[in-house]
């Protein structure tokens, strides 16, 4: 257990860092994509329906798979600039389908990925500042309300 406080502890402390350094206050959105290149990376969208995305370190490149939708676009983005800000190296996301727990093989690194993409696009105070504007509950937020917050950027 305490493996897994640390691991959510250090993606919760990069999140707020780079939020900080990007003057990005906890209530707002913003592009991911414009954070990345940034940071020094060039992302790219590509035509691979079978990923959802792949860092290389080599090319300081984020590849992207345009046929997702754009809310799991951005947060691929962020898990992959995760893994560039960790050192993980290269990491290929496939889409697994019929997805078990049998067949999660999720790594200690696709974990505190996928916590810094969490923590960096979607803070609680970002979320509720969203269903605020819009005049919506949180408590009775309906599918497309939350995919309409999630792909503010």
């Amino acid at each position: 257990m305490y493996q897994n406080r640390k691991v959510a502890a250090d993606a919760l402390q990069l999140a707020l860092k780079v939020r900080n350094q990007n003057k990005t206050d906890m209530k707002n959105a913003f592009c991911v994509y414009d954070l990345a290149e940034k940071t020094g990376l060039e992302v790219r969208f590509t035509d691979i329906p079978s990923m959802e995305g792949m860092y290389i370190p080599a090319k300081k490149a984020i590849l992207i798979s345009s046929h997702r939708p754009p809310g799991r676009q951005r947060f691929t983005c962020a898990h992959e600039l995760g893994h560039h800000l960790f050192g993980h190296g290269i990491h290929i996301d496939e889409i697994i389908e019929n997805y078990t727990k049998q067949t999660n093989t999720r790594t200690p690194d696709e974990i505190k990925a996928d916590l810094f993409a969490s923590y960096l696009l979607m803070p609680s105070t970002t979320v509720n500042k969203g269903f605020v504007r819009r005049g919506w509950k949180l408590e009775k937020a309906t599918p497309i309300q939350v995919y309409t917050v999630a792909v503010v950027y």
